[in-house]
């Protein structure tokens, strides 16, 4: 059993990698959140520090693509990076949990076609 566990858990690398290799760009105030290619972060809706409980960081991001894409994107690329769905959060499966830390990512609606973006990333204790 533990051989198939390696083996499936090498082929679930390779399936991610794809979509892994063009993310060179993180979240800024997260080496382990992928900002999606066509994504920008505003800047002006920035927050990231520290708290004693964990970090905290809220970026807004924009860009030219769809929603669906945004949402097909996080689905294969945070599993990859030890993310799970977190079974407390809304049923649509916005909401991430690893360790200590839940992120939530919000999605609405752009100008012309595209999709606004939001992640808020912080501790499970707040």
């Amino acid at each position: 059993m533990p051989a198939m566990r390696g083996f499936l858990a090498l082929i679930l690398v390779l399936a991610v990698a794809p979509a892994l290799a063009g993310a060179t760009r993180f979240l800024t105030g997260s080496e382990d959140v992928p900002l999606m290619e066509g994504l920008t972060e505003r800047g002006e809706t920035r927050t990231v520090f520290d708290t004693p409980g964990g970090r905290i960081v809220d970026v807004e991001t924009e860009g030219g693509v769809s929603a669906e894409a945004v949402r097909r994107y996080y689905e294969a690329s945070l599993p990859a990076l030890g993310w799970r769905r977190d079974p407390a959060g809304p049923a649509d499966g916005t909401a991430w949990r690893r360790a200590s830390e839940v992120l939530v990512i919000t999605i609405r609606p752009g100008h012309g076609g595209g999709a606004n973006v939001r992640f808020n990333l912080r501790p499970v204790s707040l």
